[in-house]
């Protein structure tokens, strides 16, 4: 969340704030308590969070309080991600195969652009760290695609992706390279992880299959990788060569 909290979405409803240094905690109830809260993202201070019952919520962190909700999915919503540095926009995908966009100042009656591109349910989405108008989703449909901001406001002959490839199994989370923006590290459920070139289209899959759903990765520094895996409630590193 920031250098010295984390936060938490819960499967009671509710968000948990941790300071790292004293372990002390808080929980932030939410409008919709009682649905399982699927995943988060903070910015300045500022949460959003989304749940089962297709709802997202926005918490101001500092004084408890939930600030805004609303229904942004008729299905579950899967995940949420600010976009870049800017607390009043950010992105959502859902089991009913869309993405959407958000704006918090000019309400959330209808949203910015929704998509259907993917076949099944978005189940991450990630902005690139080193292009502020570029993120990734990854979907049931074993697949993720890049797209372009800029060009989801244009008419719908114009929403193709800059890239869209299978990987083999559901892309569950999508993280970037830190150094390298051409390199993104996919957790592919049953088909394990996957390091994809985005430059050269070339790809390796390790940790595959993987019979307990490798569910998460990410990049510890450049050339050191940490995964989990669900069933196993197993965490492995890696070392990479790129």
């Amino acid at each position: 969340m920031d250098g010295q909290h984390i936060a938490s979405s819960n499967s009671d409803g509710t968000l948990t704030v941790f300071n790292r240094s004293t372990l002390e905690s808080f929980s932030i109830a939410l409008e919709t308590n009682g649905s399982i809260q699927m995943k988060l993202d903070c910015l300045n201070g500022r949460i959003i969070s989304c749940n089962d019952l297709g709802f997202i919520h926005l918490v101001n962190s500092n004084n408890t309080k939930e600030v805004s909700s609303f229904k942004a999915h008729q299905s579950e919503c899967w995940t949420v991600k600010f976009i870049g540095s800017n607390e009043e926009t950010f992105l959502s995908g859902a089991d009913d195969g869309s993405f959407k966009g958000w704006d918090s100042r000019i309400g959330y009656v209808n949203s910015l652009f929704a998509n259907t591109f993917h076949e099944y349910g978005v189940c991450c989405i990630n902005c690139n760290p080193f292009n502020t108008n570029q993120f990734i989703t990854g979907s049931y449909d074993n697949s993720f695609a890049i797209w372009d901001i800029r060009n989801l406001h244009l008419p719908s002959t114009a929403t193709l992706p800059l890239c869209h490839e299978k990987v083999g199994g559901g892309a569950w989370r999508a993280e970037w390279h830190p150094t390298n923006q051409n390199i993104i590290l996919l957790s592919c459920m049953y088909a394990g992880n996957s390091i994809f070139n985005t430059e050269s289209g070339d790809s390796v899959q390790f940790d595959s299959p993987n019979n307990s759903i490798s569910y998460g990765g990410i990049f510890l520094n450049p050339t050191q990788i940490a995964t989990c895996s669900f069933y196993n409630k197993k965490v492995s590193l890696w070392n990479i060569e790129i």
